[in-house]
């Protein structure tokens, strides 16, 4: 009996390892279009949101490099306009 408990508490660890790792993964996505959004309108907000969720993105991918970029340019347009 202990080991199927044993075995189920891996399984459900697993699941919340997976689900976790996707919505970390679905933060450079947000990263990604807040910075492109940034470019436009509400630089400042967006920058900002675009910078954090970058940091906050766990696999460091295109998706989140490109929001970090966009977002720090957002940033700075927005600040000297």
């Amino acid at each position: 009996m202990e080991q199927n408990d044993e075995v189920k508490v891996e399984e459900e660890k697993k699941e919340i390892t997976v689900v976790e790792e996707q919505e970390r993964n679905n933060l450079g996505i947000v990263s990604l279009v807040t910075g492109i959004i940034s470019l436009f309108v509400f630089g400042v907000i967006l920058g900002i949101i675009a910078i954090v969720t970058s940091i906050m993105a766990k696999p460091k991918d295109g998706k989140s490099t490109a929001g970090l970029v966009m977002g720090i340019i957002g940033l700075i347009g927005a600040l000297l306009i």
